[in-house]
């Protein structure tokens, strides 16, 4: 797998991702929230691609097994490193404990 570094605007990848599933939580009545850190420049470098299908996986799987409540996808700056970190909560069940091993 090759991963592409190119420079994309995270705001609207972030958008993108958002508009995809808006109408799939509004349905459940769940609020999904997207918040990127005012301290995160807008263009970063990276796979673009790449992120966006995994935020459609996470974003997907999280609306899919919560029943009420939200889902919240929050991404803030990592400068030390020079890295953003992206997380993804919601108010759904969880994974059995002794399943987190197989899948990660």
């Amino acid at each position: 797998m090759t991963i592409a570094s190119a420079p994309f605007d995270l705001p609207d990848a972030s958008r993108s991702v958002e508009t995809i599933f808006s109408s799939a939580a509004k349905k459940k009545g769940l609020a999904l929230q997207f918040k990127i850190d005012d301290s995160l420049p807008m263009m970063l470098s990276g796979d673009k691609i790449r992120l966006k299908k995994i935020l459609n996986n996470l974003v997907g799987n999280a609306i899919k097994f919560t029943e009420q409540g939200e889902v919240g996808v929050k991404a803030h700056h990592l400068p030390a490193q020079k890295r953003i970190f992206v997380s993804i909560a919601d108010t759904g069940p969880g994974i059995d404990e002794t399943q987190i091993e197989t899948l990660f």
